[in-house]
C-alpha cells in the first residue's frame, strides 16, 4: 500500500479523490447559499443567507409581491402582544432572524435606525426563527433594540411566509399587501428605497 500512494497511479487516485470532495462540497454550499427564496424576492444568488430548519404546509400558498401578508398574533419577548393585522394603515418592515445569524446581527442596528428615523410612520417587527422569549429578550437587551422582538420557537410564523433561510425581508403597505420581499442583509438605503414610496 506504501508503494501504490507513492507511485504515479497512487498520487493520481488520490488527487482525483481530493477534485471529488471539493466539487461535492461545492455543490453542498452552493445549494445552501441558493436557498429556496419566496415568490417576488429580489436577491438572485443568496449569498450571506443562513438555512433555517422549518416545516413548510405545501398547502398554504407562498407569500407574493402584491398579495396580502399573511395575518399572524403572537407576544413579543417584553410581552406585548402583535398583530399585523392591527397594524393596518400603515407600513410594516418584517424581518425574519435569528440571533444566533452573524447577518441578521449585523444589520440589527440598521433596523434600529430605521426604526428611530420613521417613528411611528413605520413599524419595524423582527421575527427570530425557532428561538424562545428570554433569548430573544437578551439579546435584544444587549444589543439595544427597542423594537418589537417575535420569539417564533414553533417555527410556525417564518412557515407561513416561506422563510427557508435569514434575514428575509418584507415590506408590508398600508393596505396589508406585500411591496417587496428580500432576502439577505438589507442596508439603511435598501430600506428607505422600500419605505419611502409606501408612505405616499
Amino acid at each position: 500500500m506504501k508503494g501504490f500512494l507513492g507511485s504515479k497511479t497512487g498520487n493520481a487516485v488520490v488527487v482525483a479523490v481530493t477534485v471529488v470532495a471539493i466539487l461535492l462540497g461545492v455543490w453542498l454550499v452552493d445549494g445552501w447559499t441558493h436557498a429556496e427564496a419566496p415568490a417576488g424576492s429580489t436577491t438572485t444568488p443568496l449569498e450571506g443567507v443562513s438555512p433555517v430548519d422549518v416545516t413548510v404546509d405545501e398547502s398554504i400558498p407562498a407569500p407574493e409581491v402584491g398579495q396580502r401578508a399573511a395575518d399572524f398574533t403572537a407576544v413579543s419577548s417584553s410581552g406585548q402582544a402583535v398583530s399585523l393585522a392591527a397594524l393596518r394603515g400603515q407600513p410594516v418592515w418584517l424581518v425574519f432572524g435569528a440571533t444566533w445569524c452573524s447577518n441578521c446581527r449585523a444589520e440589527a442596528p440598521d433596523l434600529q435606525l430605521i426604526q428611530d428615523e420613521y417613528g411611528d410612520r413605520v413599524r419595524v417587527i423582527a421575527v427570530h426563527v425557532g428561538e424562545d422569549s428570554s433569548t430573544v429578550a437578551d439579546y435584544a437587551s444587549r444589543a439595544g433594540l427597542r423594537f418589537a422582538q417575535i420569539p417564533d420557537t414553533s417555527g410556525d410564523i417564518a412557515a407561513t411566509y416561506r422563510v427557508m433561510g435569514v434575514p428575509a425581508h418584507f415590506f408590508i403597505a398600508a393596505d396589508g399587501n406585500i411591496a417587496a420581499i428580500q432576502v439577505g442583509v438589507v442596508t439603511p438605503a435598501m430600506a428607505r428605497a422600500q419605505l419611502d414610496p409606501l408612505l405616499g
